[in-house]
């Protein structure tokens, strides 16, 4: 699905459409459909992972235009950093995407406070959070 970037994502701020493509129920990625930086990032469920919730800042819920009487429910993920091998991905769950499939928007939450969220503080390798079986089945 497309979406329309609500905010530049650093690095990339010529970008204002992103296609969101699922792989599996944990994995999906973006794609960059303009600008002059092309990219992909890889994106990972952090629900799938952890234990996870965060409160949307009021700013960026305005910008995505949420609206809990028209049932908005968004569509969480957080970046992974792919390694070689990949259970040394590492994964940022400081600084999640928020999608609202509602109007197709999305933006990257960047100011959650980390005093409020020590947890998610540091980035943390992939192996922390899947089990042997995923790992395997992700490294072929």
């Amino acid at each position: 699905m497309t979406y329309e970037l609500k905010m530049d994502i650093l690095g990339f701020e010529g970008t204002k459409k992103v296609e969101l493509e699922k792989i599996d129920d944990t994995f999906s990625k973006i794609r960059a459909l303009d600008g002059d930086k092309p990219f992909e990032i890889t994106l990972v469920n952090p629900f799938s992972l952890c234990d996870y919730s965060f409160t949307i800042p009021t700013a960026d819920e305005k910008l995505l235009d949420l609206d809990e009487k028209r049932g908005d429910k968004v569509e969480v993920y957080c970046v992974v950093v792919v390694q070689n091998p990949i259970e040394n991905s590492i994964v940022n769950l400081m600084a999640p995407f928020v999608f609202n499939p509602a109007n197709a928007s999305c933006l990257q939450v960047t100011t959650l406070p980390v005093a409020e969220y020590p947890q998610f503080s540091k980035v943390q390798p992939l192996k922390e959070f899947l089990s042997t079986e995923i790992l395997q089945t992700l490294s072929k």
